[in-house]
């Protein structure tokens, strides 16, 4: 048996950061636009913008593919019953009503030709309110393309027209946005069902948009297994598949969950999962503070202040300077890292020019952002932070400038403004400094921390979108296989989530439930888009990994993987042995515990499962791996195979253990087969069979 049918891995389009209304800046004025009217009061241009040429690989998508143009360039002035001039923009339908758009006759539309210079009124006009920008060629491509394929709308069939009135363009903090207009009844709803509803409302929306019957659900044997390694990082033991499978209960999935959260392995897990993505391209670990805080139940903004700005004297988070230290001695990884992993923003291609490809992220934005951490230093077994320290750039054109402390969405920080030291108080710090590091003490605090101030602004209502967004979208990918914003590190304007209204309701869910991480994956993993199967038997190709049609397949990571190996090849009977369930939770740590060497010897594998061959010579070659899982002891699988009298009995027993499932037929004889040819040595049988389970790619994936 093999996992799902093949997934495309090429990334979604990119994701569009004023779908939040943050205030790129960029907006298009259409307000004196009408059918047949005047020209505005603008000059003519020297020359028309001619529509770029247009290819796609799919049907245009009036949400995914023209309306992040609209939204930036538009919808500030022409949205709503108070759209300037009465047009508005915000659906095909609209457009269709005011005669802006003439399907399939783009020569004919006047939201293009106005659009493109080629018929007056101009738009935007020259002496526009807002400093608009006009529609690049490639954007005026898009929309010629969409007028002649239809000008079809795909918010028209009434689905999501409810929610395209509040649109996902304005503050995380307005209660009317990203919610469906039956949100009143979620509030009804028990926490976790509510985000699960949420969830299906907007997926399956989606999904009746592209036509696309989605896979049915998962199997039982399935979903124990898949619930198991998200939520404590192993497989589930044969007594807990069985137990799950053989229930009548129509609750047990939500009681199985219930459980998987309650358990000492779930905090473990995102322990595994959090250190991962912290601390990625480093050599430190934040296991001892993360231990700490995920057993207080710390949420994750409270989680992110302390990283950035720790108390390296207080016990209560201890190692949670870790994430600083390593990066101490690189201000511009720093920089990318905390913009990467807390805001989903990569602003690197940003340090030396101007994006070149993403219109939002200047110079500025890069050097604003590494200004917050440019007074940090590394001083031994601790950093510190100076009160003084500006930070300066050159230009593309060779000028130098002065960075402002300034947040990615351009608001800049109000900090006092200090005199640089001179060269004897500079060195009179350093003898400061010097004998603090002798004693193994930490330097004297600043006045006031740049690195606080960030955590202060990024977390203030107005600008707390990118923190929320990123979070959530991290979240989603994590248990869903892919984000909603993909790649995770790419918000911004050109780069639109597949579904927005759904990445802004979990976003200002979040916020209004204090970050409580737990919370929002409990409903997550309760939704039936999370627990569809991931084998795809409809007709034609596997949908698109952005439309959540089919579950998306997994690599374990090292962790998951090593600790599943050894609870795999452990004797069956250790885990129905009578004990208690605390009993066996204390083994299950205990196993957890033995596996995390192995684990250190697994590629993390990336999200299209390129690693190099040394896993395959891992497994074929070490012998560690003989050692630690295929022995013939008495407490392990293989003691108890050649125990049982009867062959099938065996295989059963092995491929219940491994795989988490009863063996198919085609399997049964195959392996009995096997076995029967090697009766003079059953051992070394059983070996081999249970090697090539353990090595086959059903085990290697979370499906």
């Amino acid at each position: 048996m093999k996992p799902a049918a093949s997934h495309r891995l090429n990334t979604a389009p990119p994701w569009f950061r004023a779908s939040f209304g943050t205030g790129c800046g960029l907006v298009f004025g259409l307000a004196l636009l009408t059918v047949g009217g005047q020209a505005a009061d603008a000059p003519a241009p020297s020359e028309a913008i001619q529509p770029e040429l247009v290819k796609l690989d799919h049907p245009i998508d009036f949400r995914s593919d023209l309306l992040p143009i609209l939204k930036a360039k538009c919808l500030a002035c022409h949205t709503g019953p108070a759209a300037e001039g009465g047009i508005n923009l915000e659906t095909g339908t609209a457009m269709l009503d005011n005669g802006v758009v003439v399907p399939r006759q783009a020569d004919k539309s006047t939201l293009l030709s106005s659009a493109a210079h080629q018929r007056k009124p101009f738009m935007p006009p020259a002496k526009n309110k807002k400093n608009a920008t006009a529609l690049t060629p490639r954007e005026l491509g898009v929309v010629k393309l969409w007028i002649e394929q239809g000008a079809k709308d795909t918010l028209r069939d009434g689905v999501l027209a409810q929610v395209a009135a509040v649109g996902p363009f304005v503050s995380l903090d307005d209660r009317r946005t990203g919610a469906p207009a039956t949100a009143v009844t979620f509030d009804l709803l028990p926490a976790e069902k509510a985000i699960a509803e949420v969830v299906d409302f907007y997926i399956d929306a989606r999904l009746k948009e592209a036509a696309v019957t989605p896979a049915p659900p998962a199997d039982d044997a399935t979903l124990v297994r898949r619930l198991t390694l998200d939520l404590c990082g192993r497989i589930p033991t044969p007594a807990e598949t069985q137990d799950y499978v053989a229930s009548k209960d129509p609750d047990k999935r939500v009681k199985l969950v219930d459980r998987l959260l309650a358990s000492p392995g779930f905090l473990r897990q995102q322990e595994s999962e959090l250190s991962t993505m912290l601390m990625a391209g480093t050599r430190g670990s934040l296991r001892v503070y993360l231990t700490k805080a995920l057993a207080d139940n710390r949420s994750w903004d409270q989680i992110y202040r302390e990283l950035l700005t720790p108390d390296e004297t207080d016990p209560k988070v201890k190692g949670a300077g870790e994430f600083i230290k390593q990066r101490v001695s690189d201000a511009d990884k720093l920089t990318t890292d905390v913009s990467s992993i807390f805001f989903g923003v990569n602003i690197s291609c940003a340090r030396c020019h101007d994006h070149p490809r993403v219109r939002d992220w200047k110079q500025d934005h890069y050097y604003g952002m590494k200004s917050f951490f440019a007074r940090t230093y590394d001083n031994g077994d601790y950093f510190g932070e100076r009160d003084y320290g500006v930070v300066k750039f050159k230009t593309t054109k060779g000028q130098e400038r002065e960075a402002k402390l300034m947040f990615l969405t351009g608001k800049v920080a109000d900090v006092p403004r200090v005199k640089e030291p001179t060269a004897d108080e500079q060195k009179k710090e350093r003898e400061r400094l010097d004998a603090a590091k002798k004693n193994k003490t930490p330097p004297p605090p600043p006045s006031f921390s740049t690195r606080a101030k960030l955590v202060d602004l990024s977390l203030q209502a107005e600008q707390r979108d990118f923190f929320a967004r990123s979070i959530a979208n991290r979240t989603w990918q994590r248990f869903l296989g892919y984000g909603l914003v993909a790649p995770i590190d790419q918000m911004h304007s050109e780069n639109p989530p597949s579904h927005p209204e759904l990445l802004q309701w979990l976003a200002r869910d979040t916020v209004e439930h204090k970050y409580d991480l737990r919370r929002l994956i409990h409903g997550l993993v309760l939704s039936k888009a999370y627990a569809r199967s991931s084998r795809w038997e409809g007709e034609g190709e596997v949908p698109r990994p952005k439309l959540f049609a089919v579950a998306n397949v997994r690599a374990l990571t090292p962790t998951q993987l090593a600790t599943s190996l050894r609870l795999a090849t452990n004797d069956p009977a250790y885990w129905t042995s009578g004990a208690k369930p605390e009993e066996i939770e204390k083994r299950i740590g205990e196993l957890d515990d033995q596996s995390r060497g192995f684990a250190q010897l697994i590629e993390q594998p990336g999200e299209d499962f390129q690693i190099s061959v040394s896993e395959a010579l891992l497994f074929s070659n070490m012998d560690r791996m003989q050692k630690e899982f295929l022995a013939d002891n008495g407490d392990r699988l293989l003691g108890r195979l050649k125990l049982v009298e009867e062959p099938n009995e065996a295989i059963d027993l092995a491929v219940r253990a491994v795989l988490s499932r009863p063996p198919t037929e085609r399997e049964r004889q195959v392996f009995a087969t096997y076995l029967n040819e090697r009766k003079d040595r059953p051992v070394e049988a059983y070996q081999q069979l249970v090697w090539a389970l353990l090595t086959s790619t059903e085990f290697r994936f979370n499906y």
